[in-house]
């Protein structure tokens, strides 16, 4: 018999904390949910759509085709064990709102869409809606009855003396042993213990460095007489029928005012909304506000203690958390239980930057020391964006070595499968990289002691045509010669190869420093160059270092689209 009350202590029944909960029960796992039962929570109010195309430029959603299929799964099988009814898949219709929507439907309907996307005849009720811009019906997708689902979750819990009402602080009530966590103030213990606690988890001290961004969110609750649409309907605003006339409709988002209050400008912003595509009156009924738990970086976080792994976080699961929860607490269950590695998309290990216990836990053990950590940096920027684009058995480029910190972490991505060339014209770096790569086993990787400005002949070479991610680091060699630096004319040539190499959906980064002389020059180039190429093949951004400054490194982003521009005629 184990000397713990349970294998796991789940703090938080949100949605995330709710799917990890039932994963590990699944597993056979005694498991024990703590949770405050408060009646606003963002989980509570969230409206649980599950929708495969999304945002104003009609992106289809993340990984869509594992999240929707393991979300399927999953309330089905919580509904047959709760004998309750909460998952309702639906037809979605998306109505244009603008030309540019229809440029960017037209660019990507036959391409990226494929069976998610069909054209009814007529789309929608003249009567009812304004589809003059046209629009789509997605035949995937659905909500969630969230409250009913965690409802449903915690009566079958309570039954099996698997929930804890009440409050509970991590910063006081946490008592780490050898091998698992003792909580004195409630007189239980686990191996492990999972913070699930939506926004709460600002303030929890054990992961003070995952980086958020929270987000306000007001739903408002409409009756619209005569209104028999059973579809959800989106146009800027999106209309869900709850039958007997009654609907929902948000959401707003709002970065600043962090609380729970419905405000009187949320409401006026929606129904003006409404009003842009519903030519039916409506009457509002009801309003709910929360606060989304949105990290920084935009994906959420699965991950355990640095330092010490029988604490584990799983959050930030903004307003997608109806459609994520299932496959990522399957997939973080799986892990803790050593089934298998995390996925480093979502494993926190770019974004968590504790190296140490907070200050109180260092002052217990003797120690008086504050261990402070800066913002996450560009580099980890760029590398959250290339985990999610590459895959094992890729091709990539890193197009400066230097130390070879990227080349490792592109060898990494792509696996023993897939394969890394790396560029640079130091000899030193060069043996660098070598050395770095030898050292940690990693044999797949190609070093080219040639400029980057000639890797569309270097690679023909191997006969490599097609990459899914290149990278470039401007400057100068760190530790080295800082009289040798990239130039802007062989930089340039890079880019232009490196974009001609990259495949469909493809992404390069390139991160300049214009801190020493020649950089700002050199960054200033680049944007030039990269405001000339065609908004039809590639889309670029800029990424800003956290705390800005006149000499701070500037990070472009630039994906290559997967999708060819048509011909669209008024």
């Amino acid at each position: 018999m184990s000397d713990f009350d349970f294998d796991a202590i789940v703090v938080g029944q949100g949605l995330a904390g709710t799917a990890l909960a039932w994963n590990l029960t699944w597993r056979h796992q005694r498991v024990l949910v703590i949770d405050r039962d408060e009646a606003v929570t963002s989980s509570r109010v969230a409206a649980g759509l599950m929708t495969p195309i999304t945002g104003k430029k009609l992106v289809p959603s993340w990984r869509w085709d594992r999240f929707w299929n393991s979300a399927a799964k999953f309330y089905r099988r919580v509904e047959q064990q709760t004998s309750g009814s909460f998952f309702y898949p639906q037809h979605i219709v998306r109505l244009l709102a603008s030309p540019q929507e229809q440029q960017y439907f037209a660019r990507r309907v036959e391409s990226e869409f494929g069976g998610l996307v069909q054209l009814p005849e007529p789309l929608v009720s003249s009567a009812a809606f304004d589809d003059s811009l046209g629009g789509f019906e997605m035949v995937e997708g659905g909500r969630l009855a969230v409250q009913a689902y965690l409802a449903a979750s915690r009566e079958y819990f309570q039954r099996e003396d698997a929930v804890m009402n009440g409050e509970f602080d991590p910063n006081s009530d946490v008592e780490l042993t050898a091998n698992g966590v003792r909580i004195p103030r409630l007189d239980v213990s686990a191996r492990r213990l999972i913070f699930c606690q939506g926004i709460d988890a600002t303030s929890n001290r054990w992961f003070q460095n995952i980086d958020f961004k929270p987000a306000k969110g007001e739903i408002l609750t409409v009756r619209i007489e005569g209104l028999a649409e059973e579809r959800i309907v989106s146009h800027g605003v999106w209309l869900m029928p709850l039958g007997d006339g009654l609907f929902r409709a948000g959401a707003t988002y709002e970065w600043k005012e962090l609380n729970s209050i419905p405000t009187n400008a949320a409401r006026v912003e929606i129904c003006q909304r409404l009003r842009d595509f519903l030519r039916l009156p409506f009457e509002v009924v009801g309003q709910d506000a929360a606060v989304r738990p949105i990290l920084r970086h935009y994906y959420p976080v699965v991950t355990v203690h640095r330092d010490h792994p029988q604490l584990g976080f799983f959050n930030g699961l903004g307003s997608k958390g109806a459609l994520q929860a299932p496959w990522l607490a399957d997939h973080f269950a799986g892990f803790l239980l050593g089934e298998h590695t995390l996925d480093q998309a979502v494993s926190g290990h770019l974004y968590d930057r504790n190296t140490s216990p907070p200050a109180a836990i260092d002052q217990q053990a003797g120690s008086q020391s504050i261990s402070t950590t800066p913002p996450i940096s560009l580099t980890e920027v760029a590398h959250s964006l290339i985990v999610a684009v590459l895959k094992p058995g890729d091709i990539a480029i890193d197009a400066t070595v230097g130390n070879g910190h990227d080349t490792q972490f592109l060898a990494t991505c792509v696996g023993p499968s897939g394969h890394v060339y790396g560029f640079d014209i130091q000899d030193v770096a060069i043996e660098a990289t070598r050395q770095r790569l030898a050292s940690v086993g990693i044999e797949n990787v190609k070093l080219l002691h040639r400029s980057h400005a000639e890797m569309v002949d270097a690679l023909a070479e191997f006969n490599v045509e097609n990459v899914t991610a290149v990278t470039l680091n401007l400057g100068y060699l760190p530790s080295g010669d800082k009289e040798v630096i990239t130039q802007a004319d062989s930089t340039s040539a890079a880019i232009r190869g490196g974009l001609s190499l990259l495949t469909r959906a493809g992404i390069m980064t390139i991160l300049a420093y214009t801190g020493h002389a020649g950089g700002n020059e050199e960054a200033c180039a680049v944007e030039v160059l990269l405001k000339e190429l065609p908004v039809t093949e590639f889309e670029v951004e800029e990424r800003f270092a956290a705390k800005g400054r006149r000499s701070a490194p500037r990070l472009f982003v630039i994906r290559k689209t997967t999708w060819s521009c048509p011909v669209i005629r008024s």
